[in-house]
């Protein structure tokens, strides 16, 4: 069962510097430089009162920041808090996002005792060349090290990946993707770079130094990264940063999409039904493609828009979506 997460963010906090495009505040809709255990009480006393399901498993998540960069007294003091909690049965795991070169042997014995289940990696990319015009400060290494030190430890991992960083022509995206299949993560997240105000790629924009890539262009990369980690059984949980109140007014360019995600899994779905009618070697006609119920929309695509691309690109007098219990969630059938 997907847990009750409980949102704590803690915009920059132990992070050793600022990345190109980074500005967690206007991400997260946080204050910058809040008290941890402030932050931790108001998130905690908010988002326990939305909960409905009693039988269904909650988990406080730290993010925003560098969690094991922070002091060992200020990670000590929120595990601490969180514990109480556990102990309270109003939460049963804790969640945070970290840099992989702050992941070592002797921080993570810092969380041996508490109830740390999963820990994000921020990889960004695996290509020392765009980590390093991102200004990130480590390397596609430590990313290597430091997965397998945490999946020595037991701790489910997932990394956080960026397709349109300075430097990436998209095909680095698809390398990332290819290497990230290729180590024991659990899970990963997929975000567009958005150009927000008063950071670095900011400058660059307006200096031209930094185009941003479409959205369209986005949206293929995005959608070939999730197809290759899905090959390697690596799950993309989320795709796209997730609309906070004041955010987008701080965002001056980028591929912002309410429904990125939407958009990433229309684009497969279009994919796998071209895929199918060119492996059917049928002649154009009215095409039939049969999906799990929960995929229609993904099939049929915002506005229709697969189904015109679908006609366009094979000449079909029609398309028509069919929901079909019997087919898998990823599937698409055709017939004619």
């Amino acid at each position: 069962m997907t847990p009750f997460v409980i949102p704590v963010f803690l915009p920059h906090s132990g992070c050793p510097h600022r990345c190109v495009f980074c500005d967690q505040s206007a991400v997260s809709g946080a204050p910058a430089a809040p008290n941890p255990l402030e932050a931790f009480r108001r998130a905690t006393q908010r988002f326990l009162s939305f909960k409905r399901k009693k039988n269904r498993p909650s988990q406080v998540s730290f993010y925003g920041g560098n969690f094991l960069g922070q002091s060992r007294e200020t990670v000590l003091s929120l595990l601490e808090a969180a514990e109480e909690l556990v102990k309270k049965e109003k939460i049963d795991s804790v969640r945070f996002s970290t840099r992989p070169d702050s992941v070592g042997e002797e921080t993570l014995d810092i969380l041996k005792g508490f109830s740390v289940k999963t820990i994000e990696i921020g990889v960004q990319s695996m290509d020392d060349g765009v980590l390093s015009l991102a200004g990130r400060g480590h390397s596609a290494l430590d990313t290597k090290r430091a997965v397998f030190l945490l999946k020595k430890r037991g701790y489910e991992t997932g990394a956080q990946l960026m397709t349109g960083l300075p430097g990436d022509d998209g095909e680095k995206s698809l390398f990332t993707a290819r290497k990230i299949g290729g180590l024991p993560f659990d899970f990963a997240r997929i975000y567009p770079v958005l150009v927000f105000k008063n950071t670095v790629l900011a400058s660059w924009l307006q200096n031209g130094r930094y185009t941003p890539p479409s959205l369209e262009r986005s949206v293929r990369t995005a959608a070939e990264m999730c197809q290759t980690l899905a090959q390697n059984h690596v799950p993309v949980i989320r795709m796209g940063l997730q609309d906070e109140p004041g955010a987008v007014d701080q965002i001056l360019a980028g591929p912002r999409h309410p429904a990125f995600g939407h958009l990433v899994l229309s684009r497969i779905f279009l994919e796998k039904a071209a895929g199918a009618i060119e492996g059917s070697g049928k002649k154009p006609g009215t095409a039939v493609l049969k999906v799990h119920p929960g995929s229609v929309s993904k099939m049929t695509g915002m506005n229709r828009r697969n189904i015109r691309a679908l006609k366009e690109r094979f000449g079909l007098k029609d398309v028509r979506v069919v929901a079909d219990d019997s087919a898998g969630k990823d599937e698409v059938r055709v017939c004619f």
